[in-house]
């Protein structure tokens, strides 16, 4: 396992949003994948492809739409990989050049609340 502070911290695109109400429009290759999807899961798709193509434009890679393979996994433009993950209210987004991983993922859940 590779941890962050041992690679460059260069070759990572990463981005953590929390979800609104007032989402950017999806590109229409990208929200041609959602169907007759739910409203939540509009949402939560929207800000993973926000988060995802931010972190893209690290690389270069400017309003790029990430289209979904025919098992939901987004395409990622060669040279990189990437993640996408969401929970309830968050998301975030991970993208790393493919020359020095052959795969990269990201979890997040809510586990609980910290109190100051």
């Amino acid at each position: 396992m590779v941890q962050l502070s041992a690679v460059n911290k260069a070759d990572f695109g990463r981005r953590l949003l929390v979800a609104t109400h007032n989402l950017p429009l999806l590109f229409p290759d990208e929200a041609q994948y959602l169907g007759r999807a739910v409203p939540k899961r509009i949402q939560e798709f929207a800000a993973g492809r926000l988060c995802a193509r931010r972190a893209l434009a690290e690389f270069g890679f400017t309003d790029y739409p990430l289209r979904s393979n025919s098992d939901r996994r987004p395409q990622w433009p060669a040279p990189v990989i990437g993640s996408i993950t969401h929970t309830a209210g968050m998301c975030g987004a991970v993208v790393a050049k493919q020359r020095q991983f052959r795969a990269i993922g990201l979890d997040m859940e809510i586990v609980g609340r910290v109190t100051p």
